[in-house]
């Protein structure tokens, strides 16, 4: 109850063996800066690592992950998911099929 959809994906992803994670936000980006902050997603023994990153210039999904890959920051294969993502499939099943 009162637990942000950002934390139930983070979560999905954590149980599915994910060990980083690129929060892209253009809207509400301080909040959801300010909520990460509070959060045990950035604590030191968090099971994954977010990094957040916020631009006026993301329109859609396409620019965020062209801004992210300019960066080199997709080093290995990867997972997209939106941020509202809540579900209780096995992550890693479905990236092993």
């Amino acid at each position: 109850v009162n637990v942000p959809l950002i934390d139930y994906t983070l979560e999905f992803l954590a149980r599915g063996g994910v060990r980083e994670a690129f929060v892209v936000c253009q809207s509400h980006a301080d909040q959801i800066h300010a909520h990460m902050k509070a959060s045990k997603w950035t604590k030191k023994n968090s099971p994954l690592t977010v990094s957040i990153h916020s631009s006026d210039a993301f329109i859609s999904t396409g620019d965020a992950l062209r801004a992210i890959d300019a960066k080199s920051l997709i080093r290995n294969d990867f997972v997209l998911v939106t941020g509202d993502l809540v579900a209780n499939a096995h992550l890693d099943a479905i990236v092993s099929a």
